[in-house]
């Protein structure tokens, strides 16, 4: 989140506030309105969030047509937690796929495949299914050495 939230400012793109957040729906726990103000003294940036599960499948499914979503970091975010799978030497577990023009909280059934492979793949064993999906239809462009100044180590 703080990642998410500092891309966007950095970049004076448009998304939903943390402060938004937490007065709109109860996307996360209350403890996190004391830092609805105060994103970046968050001990840890969103990007990090897939380094929880790996090994295991992750199927990350984005919108890139809801601006306040940020399509930017919504696709980025995860793009970049794609590197602790690739650490661990597993990158075709973690899949990113964001898809725009429909509805939010929609499912587009151009995404079918994609979600149907990592089913195929970790919930009914079928290892010759291809998980390696990393695509976004939206037209972002992402400068991601302003906010990466590492290089990926292997771990596996």
């Amino acid at each position: 989140m703080a990642f998410k939230f500092a891309a966007l400012v950095l970049l004076a793109l448009p998304m939903m506030t943390a402060s938004e957040i937490v007065g709109e729906n109860v996307w996360f726990s209350t403890n996190f309105n004391a830092f609805s103000n105060s994103v970046p003294s968050l001990s840890f940036d969103h990007h990090l969030l897939p380094g929880l599960i790996v090994p295991r499948g992750l199927f990350v499914i984005e919108n890139s047509s809801q601006v306040w979503l940020g399509d930017l970091s919504s696709y980025q975010c995860p793009r970049i937690g794609h590197r602790i799978y690739e650490a661990f030497g597993v990158p075709n577990n973690m899949g990113v796929s964001q898809v725009g023009n429909h509805n939010h909280c929609a499912f587009p059934a151009g995404q079918q495949a994609e979600l149907t492979a990592f089913i195929n793949k970790f919930l009914l064993g079928q290892t010759n299914t291809n998980t390696n999906i990393l695509r976004s239809d939206g037209s972002a462009n992402f400068p991601e050495a302003q906010f990466v100044d590492w290089t990926t180590p292997t771990l596996a």
